[in-house]
């Protein structure tokens, strides 16, 4: 409970982090946790900030995300069913450790279509595979304005939610 309270904090605050912080702790308790149940858990707060912040979303970095999305997921899909549990949780912790050294060594990405279209395809396998869809968006807009990337994200975030679920289902994940 505290773990999910800790989570839900940040990420009202910070409009991202709700799986990240809660995440770990979750997982440890019950595998099924991840992808499914934390991908929900991060739209409820999300959807507020998709509508609150939506005069800040930046549109154009959404769109571009979106060309990389179905590919992301059919990718995330494609690996959940074929590697196991303990090689997925390895995987997808050195992508995440990865991501934050990167930032805390000052790695600033330089964005533009291809980047953001590349983004969204990491961040809806990231999704589907630990529902942790922060840590490739983080990464490439860490130089937005709070109010921008919290709108910019929930936006996306809800479209991978939502077709990484129906994706979820429809494979048996």
């Amino acid at each position: 409970m505290g773990f999910s309270t800790a989570g839900a904090v940040v990420h009202g605050s910070l409009g991202l982090g709700a799986a990240l912080v809660a995440g770990p702790a979750l997982v440890a308790i019950d595998p099924g946790f991840a992808p499914g149940p934390l991908m929900v858990i991060g739209q409820i707060v999300g959807l507020r900030h998709a509508i609150v912040e939506r005069h800040h979303t930046d549109r154009r970095a959404v769109r571009h995300c979106v060309v990389g999305l179905p590919f992301g997921l059919a990718a995330g899909l494609a690996v959940l069913t074929a590697i196991s549990d303990k090689t997925l949780g390895l995987l997808i912790g050195s992508l995440t450790a990865a991501a934050a050294i990167a930032l805390m060594f000052g790695l600033r990405i330089r964005r533009n279509p291809p980047v953001e279209m590349a983004t969204g395809f990491a961040t809806a396998f990231t999704s589907v595979t630990a529902g942790l869809p922060g840590p490739p968006l983080v990464l490439t807009f860490s130089d937005m304005k709070p109010p921008i990337l919290r709108g910019t994200f929930a936006t996306y975030v809800l479209m991978v939610a939502a077709f990484g679920l129906i994706g979820l289902v429809v494979t048996g994940e």
